[in-house]
């Protein structure tokens, strides 16, 4: 029996959920790896899990950004995630930049999404359509649902006094809190990263 074109194009989008959803449990495995190796500096400020978050945001701001010179069309809505990975990529080094930017700190990573809005503003009309085709987009599910681990999950889980209720203690909480919190964290970027890829898919074929 043959397939349609649709049930081939319905096959292959399934067939990358699929490998994405293993690549991501290889990564979530991977941490295992890296505390057998770095031990308490695993998720330490600075540490190898924080670093590798910086990194899979910085390489997917430059992804979205050469698609947006590939598929023009979307150009607009594609630098504004590019702009959105920036300013995670800000928010990352927090702690550098309260060093080296007193009061304004990582907070001038705004910048780069409010340039962006701006741009779609301008291109109001193609990045209306460009939009909506995007909210269909299995890219998009894959950004909501890091999106929905990295803000709501990572948070509630890794707010301190919600562990200290739990342990009974505040002593332990601080190290459980960054655990707990960095561990999601780099979970959500990674579905970020495979974001691209399927943005790129997914536009290639529209």
């Amino acid at each position: 029996m043959f397939l349609t074109a649709q049930e081939k194009k319905i096959l292959k989008t399934t067939c990358r959920q699929v490998v994405y959803f293993w690549l991501t449990v290889v990564a979530i495995f991977s941490l295992y790896l890296l505390a057998n190796l770095y031990r308490e500096e695993t998720f330490r400020e600075y540490g190898v899990v924080e670093n590798i978050q910086l990194g899979f945001l910085i390489i997917s701001a430059g992804i979205f950004t050469w698609e947006s010179v590939i598929f023009k069309k979307h150009a607009a809505l594609l630098l504004f995630l590019a702009s959105l990975c920036t300013l995670g990529s800000c928010r990352e080094l927090d702690g550098f930049f309260d060093d080296n930017l007193p009061i304004i700190s990582w907070k001038f990573g705004f910048l780069f999404p409010v340039a962006a809005l701006i741009n779609l503003w301008r291109n109001r009309k193609i990045a209306r359509e460009s939009f909506f085709q995007f909210l269909e987009t299995p890219a998009f599910n894959l950004m909501f649902t890091a999106v929905l681990i990295g803000l709501a999950l990572a948070q509630v889980l890794g707010h301190r006094s919600f562990i200290a209720t739990v342990l009974g203690e505040e002593k332990s909480a601080r190290a459980v809190r960054r655990i707990l919190e960095e561990g999601t964290e780099v979970v959500a970027y990674f579905l970020i990263f495979l974001s691209t890829f399927e943005c790129y898919f997914s536009f290639k074929k529209k």
